[in-house]
């Protein structure tokens, strides 16, 4: 039961990421739809001063249009998410609502990724709590621990067993001679198996292999632990990296839009150039918010696998 509560946990925490991923994904297509729509404002007043051809409104026309679409596309994604976060939580998908992610930390420093590792421990010594905290481990031990106690009842069958009974009888026709005419007796039972027609044989073997089964399966949950928190230190690892590598990518292509949108108004770059790296600015703000959200369900995910999710 408590298993079942954390495994739901982890999969709202996925999806929340998912639509704040995608959420913030529509809000850096849209603020760089507005920002092209004020450009092709500018080349379109350029063009009627006579100061650059009409084939310069064209190019931005249609990448305006590519934008656009992207952004339609992204929106509709955002959609589809929101429904799905809706739909984990048991709540109506159709309803109209949006989630606030304003409280979320999206800058991500090297400081706090290092609080979060000193927060974890090693691999080791999560591997460990693992064990301990897990609902599905403890459930584990418990079910071979029942097998074993089995195994112990099919067993005794094989011992003699001693009965000890007594009670207390009275028999008269008045009442008023209760205890003249009553009497207490006891006596023992012993009970020596001798033949059963194999059953107790078969008892044993049934229990032994249910045993069996129970310790081959705690065994397989201890490897899948082991896989899972392995697997999520791994993660941890590659989101860090991708968090600075989408950094300094984001920064090279903020101050290369920059240059070439100076060059461009100065003439000395042409609109080509201006749609390429305003592309690749939005590439890299898409990038930057990915690695960020990817980075903060990594943490969700290893908290699940060493059974800290709260």
């Amino acid at each position: 039961m408590q298993q079942g509560i954390v495994n739901v946990k982890i999969d709202v925490y996925r999806q929340f990421f998912d639509y704040a991923t995608k959420k913030q994904i529509v809000q850096s297509r849209r603020d760089n739809f507005e920002q092209g729509k004020k450009e092709l404002e500018s080349i379109q007043a350029q063009n009627q001063a006579g100061v650059i051809p009409i084939s310069v409104v064209y190019s931005k026309e249609a990448d305006l249009g590519t934008l656009e679409l992207d952004l339609s596309r992204a929106e509709n994604d955002l959609n589809i998410s929101r429904a799905n976060l809706l739909s984990i939580m048991g709540l109506d998908p159709t309803n109209n609502v949006d989630f606030s992610i304003v409280d979320i930390k999206t800058e991500i420093s090297q400081s706090d990724m290092q609080d979060f590792r000193n927060r974890i421990g090693n691999f080791e010594k999560t591997l460990q709590e693992a064990l301990k905290n897990r609902y599905d481990y403890q459930s584990g031990e418990s079910s071979t621990k029942s097998a074993e106690e089995q195994v112990s009842i099919s067993r005794s069958a094989y011992f003699p067993s001693l009965q000890l009974g007594g009670g207390w009888s009275w028999s008269n026709n008045e009442f008023n001679q209760f205890d003249t005419y009553g009497r207490s007796y006891f006596g023992l039972n012993l009970s020596v198996p001798i033949f059963d027609r194999f059953m107790t044989n078969s008892n044993i073997e049934q229990s032994q292999y249910g045993l069996k089964q129970a310790e081959v399966q705690q065994l397989k949950l201890v490897q899948s632990i082991k896989i899972q928190v392995e697997q999520a230190f791994l993660t941890l690892d590659a989101t860090e990296k991708q968090i600075q590598i989408s950094q300094k990518a984001f920064n090279a292509a903020d101050m290369n839009y920059k240059v070439l949108q100076g060059r461009f108004e100065v003439g000395s770059s042409n609109i080509t150039e201006l749609i390429q790296a305003n592309t690749q600015f939005l590439t890299a703000k898409i990038n930057q918010i990915t690695s960020v959200f990817g980075y903060l369900l990594a943490q969700k995910e290893l908290e699940y696998a060493i059974g800290r999710l709260n």
